[in-house]
């Protein structure tokens, strides 16, 4: 249905040409040409990301895990491959939580080499036992991971993990424009990029049990 609309659409405004100019004898042959023209596919593409706390992971079915760490001054996004079918990139005292994105392509074509950014505000992270409270901004930048490609339909979705490796507060908002490739194109596109209504707010400090943990008392003599 879908393409007999983008059809209807191309064809009107050169049958009404064709019709005053030429006649209704020539408004078949016009309307073959387009019909059997073809419509250039296009990826369209979605992203969620959630909370998964720091319970363990699943590598692709190849062992594949992709991990993004936020870092200062730059966060990167790295490739690991593992043979368990359960991966935990989080251990105590690092608590989390682990952000989980997965980037799909609802359209007909597959994205390459991708250009995904985000923006990052790290707070600094003040200790009062028996808690830590989020204080001034010590940084904000803007990042971008690149990926090689995101197929249509969902398993070709494209998974990745994102963990804090700073002893900050790290808010992370995810931005529209994507670029990317299609096959057959002379250059790279830059198109909006669906994003999911409830992205995560922020993640903690890493190592947070140890920023909480009270002081050992001091031993008498």
């Amino acid at each position: 249905m879908a393409r007999k609309q983008s059809i209807f659409k191309q064809v009107l405004p050169a049958l009404i040409a064709t019709t005053v100019g030429s006649g209704i004898g020539a408004v078949a042959s016009v309307y073959v040409a387009l019909r059997n023209s073809p419509i250039t596919p296009n990826a369209k593409l979605f992203i969620e990301c959630t909370t998964i706390g720091a319970k363990p992971v699943t590598p692709r079915n190849d062992g594949v895990l992709h991990v993004l760490d936020l870092t200062k001054p730059t966060s990167l996004l790295h490739e690991t491959t593992h043979s368990a079918k359960e991966v935990h990139l989080v251990t105590p005292p690092q608590m989390g939580p682990i952000g989980q994105c997965r980037i799909s392509n609802y359209g007909a074509a597959t994205a390459a080499n991708l250009v995904v950014q985000f923006n990052l505000t790290f707070h600094e992270s003040i200790t009062a036992v028996p808690q830590v409270m989020q204080g001034k901004v010590v940084l904000q930048n803007t990042n971008k991971i690149r990926i090689s490609k995101v197929e249509p339909g969902s398993e070709g979705a494209f998974t990745y993990y994102v963990i804090n490796r700073t002893r900050d507060f790290v808010y992370m908002t995810l931005l529209p424009n994507v670029t990317f490739e299609l096959l057959g194109e002379p250059k790279a596109r830059t198109e909006h990029m669906t994003i999911s209504p409830a992205p995560f707010p922020y993640f903690p400090p890493a190592h947070l049990g140890e920023l909480i943990k009270p002081d050992e008392p001091s031993q008498k003599q």
